[in-house]
């Protein structure tokens, strides 16, 4: 049976609590770079992303706290997929909004940091849920846009249901192969 359905969970926390344990890590690391390389201007060592990563991290107060509050929303969230994933064995979804990621879409050089987040968040929106919960994902060419270049269709399943995956998306290449397809411009 195939369904629309939506996930008992709140995605917008869910994705804010992964963000500051992420941006966290972001800012331990850049600081430890910065001190083995003895960096003494931040800027001449990491792009603009980065530096606003760790920046978000820092405005948000004590690093422990903050890991202290977003644990309890991080393991939730994984509780709730995994009631959601004993009702359906694999939700399918987009792997991302457009069929291709357009160049220059990442120039920090255009875009300041908060706006290239924001861009890169909505970009790959159905992608992170399943970073942030553990749940396996695959992405499956199922079609092809205008220009010929693939569009993925992302199947997740259940915590430990790899098997699941990998048996749905070898039915999938087997009734519409993809591996000899190829975009007009390719180089091998």
């Amino acid at each position: 049976m195939v369904s629309e359905v939506t996930l008992p969970l709140d995605q917008p926390t869910l994705h804010e609590a992964a963000k500051r344990v992420a941006s966290i890590e972001v800012a331990r690391l850049v600081d430890a770079t910065a001190k083995t390389h003895g960096l003494q201007r931040l800027e001449d060592g990491f792009e603009s992303r980065a530096l606003g990563v760790r920046e978000d991290a820092l405005r948000m107060g004590p690093f422990d706290a903050q890991i202290a509050e977003a644990l309890p929303i991080l393991k939730a969230g994984t509780d709730a997929l995994d009631r959601f994933f004993q009702e359906w064995d694999v939700l399918l979804t987009p792997v991302v909004r457009t069929a291709v990621y357009k160049i220059g879409m990442r120039d920090q050089t255009r875009f300041a940091y908060p706006e290239l987040e924001n861009i890169l968040r909505d970009y790959v929106a159905y992608t992170a849920l399943h970073n942030i919960c553990g749940t396996p994902a695959a992405s499956v060419p199922l079609h092809w846009d205008s220009n010929g270049l693939p569009m993925g269709s992302q199947f997740s399943t259940r915590i430990g249901g790899e098997a699941t995956l990998l048996s749905l998306a070898y039915e999938l290449e087997e009734a519409r192969p993809w591996a000899g397809r190829k975009p007009p411009v390719f180089a091998d």
